[in-house]
């Protein structure tokens, strides 16, 4: 419980941010889920713009002609209920305090996930824990400070998003997959709030199915998935076909639909180049990277590890997402980026109590030197990559924006689609130490 409250101080240092700047934080998509929330407990449709409208004018003013429309599934709306019962600047603190407790909870399993040795998951009560992981230890803040200091965890808290859903989601699953399956199976559950924008972890995870306990954490997963939904039938019953309906429903004065979105994606630039007029073309891409990672997952075989190959999985899901993919979307990939840096904290780097090259035991209190170079363990690739990648994301965004001519839509980078078509092109198969 002390390592939990220790994290407290992050997330209250961002919401003291967005009370203390309201200048710089206004209202921007939060009023979505608020208004969202009024409606659906009103029994009404949370789909419906004409619906939305008048309720976010209410805290927006009445210059708004169009709503900001909700496009979560059904199941989605549970998590979003309790806020239609508070006042709009309350609910919208609570909101905003949850999603930046869920992203530095999320960072801490991440980290103790990625900081442990095979050895030490299989047996933890054998070894001591990493010096990282130890009262008083000077590292247990640097992925948290890293977490604080990452771009789309501002534009998260700037836009009232939900995306820290996805990423406790994915640091849950992973931290939980071998121990706790069926716990590991709930925590997926909750990437699928915006199941397009980790449609290859959605395809991996069932086919995970084969392996030690699969079925346990496939069975959670969409349990925990249909518990929500009978959750949303229980207050509506038409629910889903209001979600089909929206999804269908052509660009209306209050609404623009998903199909008329400008986004900063490889899909919708795909789509613009062949035909602008069929949605579907978004998809294409997303479906041929869910093919090639089923086949590499089916190659692999026994030798999948999920701790390798999910940082590759989220960087794939973000450059081929059909739509979405905005920059608060991308704190998902928090996953690579804290695996990048426990690898750089790992052995021989990081010295472990207890071990081979460590601080000594118990039963030898004497330091011991760390192994010579060239010998014991040695960093892993996947590591390594993904955070390599990232910096040249971080070099080239800002780039982009200092030079007004390399800018895509809201300001996005055009460089930014370069930088991850290089990265999807290093295999995700670079999973041996280097």
């Amino acid at each position: 419980m002390t390592r939990w409250l220790r994290l407290l101080p992050f997330p209250l240092v961002g919401l003291a941010l967005v009370a203390a700047r309201p200048d710089i934080f206004p209202p921007k998509d939060f009023p979505e889920y608020w208004a969202a929330a009024a409606v659906f407990a009103g029994g009404g449709d949370p789909y419906d713009g004409t619906q939305l409208l008048p309720v976010q004018r209410t805290v927006l003013g009445e210059h708004i002609h169009q709503a900001t429309s909700l496009w979560t599934p059904p199941w989605t709306l549970p998590l979003y209920l309790p806020l239609g019962f508070l006042p709009f600047t309350v609910a919208r603190f609570v909101w905003i305090g949850l999603q930046l407790a869920m992203v530095f909870a999320a960072v801490e399993l991440l980290w103790r996930t990625y900081q442990s040795t095979s050895r030490e998951r299989e047996r933890p009560e054998d070894l001591e824990p990493p010096v990282a992981h130890a009262p008083g230890s000077p590292f247990w803040f640097l992925p948290h400070l890293l977490a604080l200091l990452f771009a789309p965890v501002f534009w998260l808290a700037l836009f009232g998003q939900n995306t820290a859903f996805l990423l406790l989601g994915l640091a849950g699953f992973l931290h939980f997959r071998d121990a706790r399956p069926y716990l590991a199976g709930c925590f997926a559950a909750l990437t699928a709030v915006k199941p397009h924008l980790l449609a290859v972890f959605g395809v991996l995870l069932v086919l995970d199915v084969f392996r030690r306990d699969g079925w346990k954490v496939l069975l959670a997963g969409v349990g925990t998935l249909v518990a929500l939904s009978l959750v949303s039938l229980a207050v509506n019953r038409d629910i889903f076909d209001l979600f089909v309906a929206a999804v269908r429903r052509p660009a209306t004065p209050e609404t623009v639909p998903l199909s008329e979105w400008d986004l900063p994606l490889i899909a919708h630039k795909l789509r613009h180049a062949i035909d602008p007029h069929r949605f579907v073309i978004q998809f294409v891409p997303l479906g041929v990277a869910c093919g090639l990672m089923a086949l590499h997952k089916l190659w692999l075989g026994r030798r999948w590890e999920w701790r390798e190959q999910l940082p590759w999985a989220v960087l794939v899901s973000c450059l081929y997402a059909p739509y979405g993919g905005w920059m608060f979307d991308l704190v998902v990939l928090l996953v690579p980026v804290v695996a990048g840096a426990a690898g750089l904290l790992s052995p021989p780097f990081l010295l472990r109590e207890g071990g081979p090259g460590g601080l000594g035991s118990e039963n030898d209190p004497s330091p011991q030197p760390p192994p010579p170079q060239g010998e014991g363990e040695k960093t892993p690739a996947f590591t390594v990559w993904p955070a390599a990648l990232l910096l040249g994301y971080l070099v080239v965004s800002l780039w982009g924006f200092l030079i007004p001519s390399l800018q895509g839509p809201m300001g996005y980078p055009r460089g930014v689609a370069a930088v991850f078509v290089v990265g999807s092109s290093v295999p995700p198969a670079a999973r041996r130490w280097v």
